[in-house]
């Protein structure tokens, strides 16, 4: 029995996040699935960026902070999901991402899982070279003689934008 039980990882997460548009907003974005024939319930989701902070004495720490996110709960979560973060043009997110010191960006969902009734975690992070600028993804869900599919092969697709 512990060979079936062992908990498997029920969440995968686009390779690259992307910075789009986002209803004519620059943004930040991350796609994420659930690979369970079941939908999640109850999902939460939070981005959060690792800043480097340098005091007046001279010290520098680090510290996680959390992106504001368009959605961070889904009711119910059958199909793909893209979390979102609106980018301000000041962003100290974006002075970081382009400048040289190091860059990382995590990403963590937790639901429910349906059919088992246990929770469902699922975490990624992105270094400065898996964050595309100017690009978007592309579309995983298609319709079908109007039922819903879901293409995980192209989970980690993106495009550039137009110039």
């Amino acid at each position: 029995f512990a060979r079936f039980a062992r908990p498997r990882a029920s969440i995968v997460f686009s390779k690259v996040a992307v910075i789009g548009l986002y209803h004519g907003q620059p943004a930040l974005m991350v796609r994420m699935a659930s690979i369970r024939t079941r939908p999640l319930a109850d999902v939460t989701a939070q981005l959060s960026w690792l800043q480097r902070v340098d005091e007046p004495n001279g010290g520098t720490y680090r510290r996680l902070v959390e992106l504001a996110l368009v959605h961070s709960h889904n009711p119910m979560l059958s199909l793909s999901w893209t979390l979102v973060h609106l980018l301000e043009p000041e962003s100290e997110l974006l002075k970081a991402l382009m400048g040289t010191d190091r860059f990382i960006l995590a990403a963590m969902v937790s639901g429910l899982d349906t059919m088992l009734a246990t929770q469902s975690l699922g975490g990624h992070s992105y270094g400065r070279k898996d964050i595309l600028i100017d690009h978007q993804f592309a579309d995983v869900v298609t319709d079908v003689e109007g039922i819903l599919h879901l293409d995980l092969r192209r989970l980690h697709e993106t495009r550039a934008l137009d110039a």
